[in-house]
C-alpha cells in the first residue's frame, strides 16, 4: 500500500500512541487507520476511554490537513472527507469502499487532545456531522448577534436568562410581545 498523500511511499506497520495499529507514512508522518481494527483496539482498551490526553490546555497541536482529494491506499477509491469536531478545521478521509481512514500527521494528537479517542467511528456519520454544522450555524448567528448589539449583548443575555428563570417567564414573554 502506497501514503495517499505521498503517492509513492511504501506505508509500514505502526503503533499510533495508545497502541492503535495502523500503516504509516515515514515521509508525512500520516497514517491508515482501518475501522475494524480500530473497534476491536478500543474493545481490548477500554481504558483509552477514560484516559486524558496528557497536554497543556489550549496547547496547539502541530497537524497538517490535506485538503486535495485523496484516494484510497487499498482500492484507489476516492475518500470523503469528514469534519472531527467543532473546534478543529482538520478532516478525515474515509474510503466507504474499505472502511479505512487516513489521519494525517498530527490528527490522531489532535483526536485525543479533544478527548474523542473513543469516537473515530462517529466522526463519519450524519448525525455527528449534522451536529458539528448546527453548531456552526448557532456560533455564526450568535456572533452576529454579538456585532449588532455590541456594548449591548451581555445585558440582553442577562436579561434573557432572568426571563427564563422567572416564575412567570410565560407572562413576561406574552408582556414583552404585547408591547
Amino acid at each position: 500500500m502506497h501514503c495517499p498523500t505521498c503517492k509513492n511511499i511504501e506505508l509500514k506497520p505502526i503503533k499510533l500512541e495508545g497502541g492503535l495499529p495502523a500503516e504509516g507514512c515515514p515521509q508525512c508522518h500520516g497514517a491508515s487507520v482501518s475501522l475494524w481494527v480500530y473497534r476491536e483496539w478500543l474493545t481490548r482498551n477500554p481504558e483509552v476511554i477514560v484516559k486524558q490526553f496528557e497536554t497543556e490546555p489550549h496547547a496547539e497541536i502541530e497537524t497538517v490537513d490535506v485538503k486535495n482529494l485523496l484516494f484510497c491506499s487499498k482500492c484507489s477509491g476516492v475518500m470523503s472527507k469528514y469534519r472531527i469536531s467543532t473546534e478543529a478545521e482538520n478532516r478525515l478521509d474515509l474510503c466507504i469502499r474499505c472502511n479505512e481512514t487516513w489521519l494525517n500527521h498530527g490528527e490522531w494528537n489532535l483526536i485525543q487532545a479533544l478527548n474523542l479517542t473513543d469516537k473515530l467511528n462517529h466522526f463519519f456519520n450524519d448525525s455527528w456531522q449534522n451536529k458539528i454544522r448546527e453548531t456552526q450555524n448557532h456560533q455564526r448567528t450568535e456572533e452576529k448577534w454579538k456585532a449588532l448589539f455590541a456594548d449591548d449583548y451581555q445585558e440582553i443575555n442577562r436579561i434573557i436568562e432572568w426571563i427564563k428563570n422567572h416564575k412567570h417567564s410565560d407572562a413576561l414573554l406574552k408582556y414583552i410581545n404585547k408591547h
